[in-house]
């Protein structure tokens, strides 16, 4: 009898699982939540405007006799962005050298520089710089050596 009963079991739970498996689950949920509103703003970093680049041209006197020398000045008006706090300027004299400068200033002075070079073209860029590492170049200018 425990043979015949425990075959009428499996097959009762054979047939349960099949059955049982077919059916397809049901259930429903519906809710409505409304989410708050997310505004995302980017600012956009302004450059320094008005920059101008002049090189004024002098002579020397040195135990050698004299000798041309050139005195730089780069200027601009800052930029209108809050977040700006520095200036990266740089002047390149292409296969000569290349100077640069970071200022928080709008004004950049280097130091006087003899003129061995004649009429080779200066392009200088002002970037403006924010702590948090956003840049924005203002359009180059270009002056001449001496």
């Amino acid at each position: 009898m425990t043979g015949t009963r425990r075959v009428l079991i499996l097959i009762g739970l054979t047939l349960a699982i099949a059955v049982g498996g077919s059916i397809p689950a049901s259930a429903t949920f519906s809710e409505r939540v409304s989410l708050p509103s997310v505004r995302v703003q980017t600012d956009v970093i302004q450059p320094a405007t008005g920059v101008k680049a002049e090189i004024e041209c002098y002579d020397r006197w040195t135990p050698y006799g004299t000798q041309r020398w050139m005195k730089a000045e780069v200027t601009w008006r800052a930029s209108t962005s809050a977040d700006v706090n520095r200036y990266h300027v740089q002047a390149v004299i292409p296969g000569v050298t290349t100077l640069e400068y970071t200022t928080s200033d709008t004004k950049v002075e280097p130091a006087d520089q003899p003129a061995l070079h004649q009429r080779l073209p200066v392009t200088v860029t002002v970037t403006a710089l924010t702590p948090y590492g956003w840049t924005k170049v203002a359009s180059p200018v270009l002056a001449y050596t001496c």
